[in-house]
C-alpha cells in the first residue's frame, strides 16, 4: 500500500495542482496498488455552486478514489481529506479535537487482514454439489426426452388422473431423466477473496519476463565489476522492459476484449470485467446465517405490514376504484399451442444458474423442442381448470450484500430464483392478461412501468413537457416524488384478486392466479448451506414473470384518485401541477399527497414520507425551498435548467473514465 501525505496552498496554480496530482496519482497506480492519501488540499468539498469543488469532486473519482471524509473539517468547510481506492468495508475513519491546528484530526485504521490477508491467503471451502451441463450430458437428456411417451397424458384423457397430476407427474418425468442424464456430483468451491475471472497471463509472457530479469541480472553484475559495457547492458534492459510492459498491457486488453465478445450478454461480461479491475481484494462474501436472514426477508414485510396506518378515516379500497369499466367480453384464460411455449422459452437468457431443481435456463432451452407438445398440452389445461402446481412456488434465495456492516441482515438485498417452468407458465398468463388490459384500455395512461413501447425515458418526459408547457404560460410547477416502502412485498392477496375480478377477469380466471399467489415458499443459501423452508404470505413474487403486472393492476386507479397529474413507474409515483398562485399552488399538492397516503393506507401500501420529495419549479428570481430532486434517475432542478444533472453524469462518468484508463 502507498501512503502519501499532500498540501496545497490555497495561493497555488488550481489548474497546475490539478494536472500534476492526476498525473503523480496515474503513476502510482500503475501497479495496481492500494493507495492512502491524507492531505490538506483547501478545497471545499460538497459546494455545488463552485466550479473548482465540482472539478475536485469529480477528479477522485476518475481516478477510482473515494473522498472518506464528508463533514466540516475547519470551521464549516470541508477541506481536508482522506482519498482512497478501496472499499469502506477495508477502513474506518474517525474525527476529533486535536488542538494542534485550526483544523481537526482524522485518524484512518486500515484492517490489515482484510487488505492483504484476504486477498491471496484467507481461503475457506464449502462443498456444493452439482450437475453437469455439458453437452454430454444435454445430448443425452435430449434423446431420453425424445424417445418418452408421456404417459400420463393418455391417463388423464382417460380421467384416471386429475390435472394436478397431469402437471407433476410429467414435471417428475422430466427431472427425474435429467438427474438420470447428470448425477449429482461435489465440487469444491474455493472462496477467495481475489478470483482471476479472465486468463491472460500467458506462458509467453512469463518466458519474456524471465528474459528481462535475467538481462537485469547481467546489467547489474558488469555494473558491480566496472565493466565498460554496463551501459549497452542497461540499455537492452530497458528495451526489454518497455517490451514486456506494452505486451502485458496488450494481452491483458485483448483478452478482456475477447471475454466480452464471446458473452451470451456483453453488457454484465463488460460489467464483470470492471468489478474484478476495481476489487481490490474486497471479500464479498454473506457474513451471516441463511436462517437468520431468511427470517429477516419475511418478518420485516410482516412487521411494514403492520405499520401501516389503520383508522376509521380510511376508505376501503374497493370504494376509490370508482364505476366498473365493463370490457365487451370478460377474460378467460385461452388455450395455447406448442409454437408458443417454444417462443417464450426462445426469449430466456442462456443463464446457467440453477434452481432448485438443479434445471437452468439453459437446459430447458436445449430441449424445448422436444417437450414443447406435451407441455402445451398440460400447460392448457392447467390455464383451463385454474392450476398453478406447489412444485413451481418454492424460490431459492440469494442474499446481494449491499454496504454497510455485513453483520446486520438489513444490508443484505435478497434475489429470488424461481423455478423455469414456473416461468413459462406465468408468461402464457402474462401475455393473455396484458393484451386484455391494453386492448379493453383498461390500463391508466398515467402508467409508464412494464407496458411495450413505455419507458423510464417516457415517464420523465411526461413531467418534462407538463413543466414546459407551464413556464411558457408564465406558471409555477410543484412536484412530489412519493416513494413506497417494500411495495411488491407488502400486497395482501385478497386486493389483487378483487381488483382482477373489477376489470372483468373472471371468477374462474381468478382461480388460477388464486392458486399462483398461495402456498408459496422459499428457502436462503449462503456458501453451499440452506434455510429451513418458510411460507410467503404475502406480495407479489420476487423474480417472477407475472408480478410485476399484478402490481400494475394494483396501482391502477390511484392516479384517478388523485386531483392533480401523475406518473406512476412502478412503485416511484410522481404527483405534479402548475398554477400562477404559488399559495394556491402549494395547498392543492398537498391535498394531492393527502389523498395519495389516503389511497396508499386503503391498499395496504406504505409511503416512506422520509424519501418523499417536494420541488418548486419557477422562473420567479425568489429564492425556493428545494434546489434539486431525482425522478427516475434524471436530476430536476428548481430552474430546470439541468446544471444539476449534468454534474451528476458528470460524477458517474468520472469514475468510469478510471476504468476506461486502466
Amino acid at each position: 500500500m502507498f501512503v502519501i501525505s499532500l498540501y496545497r496552498s490555497p495561493q497555488g496554480n488550481i489548474d497546475s495542482f490539478f494536472q500534476n496530482f492526476e498525473l503523480a496519482v496515474r503513476n502510482v497506480l500503475r501497479n495496481g496498488s492500494l493507495v492512502t492519501i491524507c492531505g490538506d488540499f483547501n478545497l471545499e468539498m460538497g459546494v455545488l455552486q463552485n466550479q473548482c469543488s465540482i472539478r475536485f469532486s469529480n477528479l477522485p473519482k476518475s481516478l477510482n478514489l473515494n473522498c472518506t471524509i464528508k463533514t466540516p473539517t475547519r470551521n464549516n468547510s470541508c477541506i481536508d481529506n482522506i482519498l482512497v481506492n478501496y472499499t469502506d468495508s477495508l477502513f474506518e475513519i474517525s474525527s476529533f479535537e486535536g488542538h494542534f491546528a485550526d483544523h481537526n484530526s482524522h485518524v484512518i485504521n486500515v484492517f490489515q487482514n482484510n487488505v492483504c490477508g484476504v486477498s491471496y491467503n484467507n481461503k475457506t471451502s464449502s462443498i456444493n454439489h452439482i450437475r453437469k451441463q455439458t453437452d454430454i450430458e444435454i445430448n443425452l437428456f435430449i434423446t431420453m426426452l425424445a424417445h418418452e411417451k408421456w404417459e400420463m397424458i393418455n391417463e388423464y384423457n382417460s380421467d384416471r388422473i386429475t390435472v394436478e397430476n397431469l402437471f407433476d407427474s410429467f414435471f417428475k418425468q422430466y427431472i427425474n431423466l435429467w438427474y438420470y442424464c447428470s448425477p449429482l456430483v461435489r465440487k469444491s468451491n474455493k472462496c477467495r477473496g481475489k478470483s482471476k475471472t479472465i486468463k491472460w497471463y500467458t506462458d509467453d509472457l512469463a518466458e519474456e519476463r524471465n528474459v528481462m530479469l535475467n538481462l537485469f541480472n547481467v546489467y547489474k553484475n558488469l555494473r558491480n565489476n566496472g565493466s565498460g559495457h554496463t551501459q549497452l547492458a542497461y540499455n537492452a534492459y530497458l528495451v526489454s522492459k518497455r517490451n514486456y510492459r506494452y505486451n502485458l498491457t496488450e494481452a491483458k486488453r485483448k483478452a478482456c476484449e475477447s471475454f466480452i465478445e464471446a458473452a451470451p450478454n456483453r453488457c454484465k461480461a463488460a460489467w464483470d470485467v470492471i468489478r474484478q479491475e476495481n476489487s481490490h481484494g474486497t471479500n464479498q462474501e454473506v457474513a451471516l446465517d441463511p436462517e437468520q436472514l431468511n427470517n429477516f426477508f419475511l418478518n420485516s414485510v410482516v412487521e411494514l405490514s403492520n405499520n401501516i396506518p389503520q383508522t376509521n378515516n380510511i376508505t376501503h379500497f374497493y370504494d376509490l376504484l370508482g364505476e366498473r369499466q365493463t370490457p365487451p367480453e370478460t377474460f378467460q384464460w385461452q388455450e395455447v399451442c406448442s409454437e408458443e411455449v417454444s417462443n417464450i422459452v426462445s426469449k430466456f437468457s442462456n443463464s446457467k444458474s440453477m434452481n432448485v431443481y438443479f434445471l437452468s435456463n439453459y437446459i430447458v432451452k436445449m430441449t424445448i423442442n422436444v417437450i414443447k407438445d406435451p407441455l402445451s398440452f398440460i400447460l392448457s389445461r392447467c390455464l383451463e381448470y385454474g392450476y398453478f402446481s406447489n412444485l413451481l412456488k418454492l424460490s431459492k434465495v440469494i442474499p446481494i450484500y449491499k454496504k454497510g456492516n455485513k453483520q446486520l441482515p438489513q444490508n443484505y438485498r435478497p434475489v429470488s430464483i424461481v423455478p423455469i417452468f414456473s416461468k413459462i407458465l406465468e408468461s402464457l398468463m402474462h401475455t393473455q392478461l396484458s393484451l386484455y388490459f391494453e386492448n379493453s384500455n383498461l390500463i391508466s395512461e398515467s402508467q409508464f412501468d412494464f407496458r411495450k413501447g413505455r419507458s423510464t425515458t417516457d415517464a420523465v418526459m411526461e413531467v418534462v413537457n407538463h413543466t414546459l408547457n407551464a413556464l411558457d404560460n408564465k406558471e409555477s410547477v410543484a412536484i412530489s416524488l412519493m416513494d413506497l416502502s417494500k411495495a411488491f412485498d407488502c400486497v395482501p392477496f385478497d386486493i389483487i384478486l378483487e381488483k382482477l375480478e373489477f376489470y372483468g377477469v373472471s371468477q374462474h380466471s381468478c382461480k388460477l392466479i388464486h392458486s399462483y399467489l398461495t402456498n408459496r415458499k422459499q428457502y436462503v443459501t449462503v456458501r453451499g448451506l440452506n434455510s429451513s423452508v418458510a411460507n410467503v404470505t404475502m406480495g407479489v413474487p420476487q423474480g417472477s414473470v407475472l408480478g410485476p403486472f399484478l402490481f400494475t393492476v394494483i396501482i391502477n386507479d390511484l392516479p384517478k384518485n388523485v386531483i392533480v397529474s401523475s406518473v406512476v413507474y412502478a412503485d416511484d409515483t410522481s404527483l405534479f401541477t402548475s398554477n400562477k398562485n404559488v399559495i394556491n399552488l402549494r395547498r392543492t399538492i398537498e391535498t394531492a399527497e393527502s389523498d395519495a397516503l389516503n389511497w396508499f393506507s386503503s391498499n395496504k401500501l406504505l409511503c416512506n414520507q422520509e424519501k418523499t420529495q417536494n420541488i418548486l419549479i419557477s422562473l420567479s428570481q425568489q429564492p425556493l425551498d428545494t434546489i434539486s430532486v431525482k425522478l427516475l434517475g434524471m436530476v430536476m432542478d428548481s430552474k430546470l435548467n439541468w446544471s444539476f444533472h449534468i454534474d451528476s453524469v458528470c460524477g458517474k462518468i468520472s469514475r468510469v473514465s478510471y476504468l476506461l484508463w486502466k
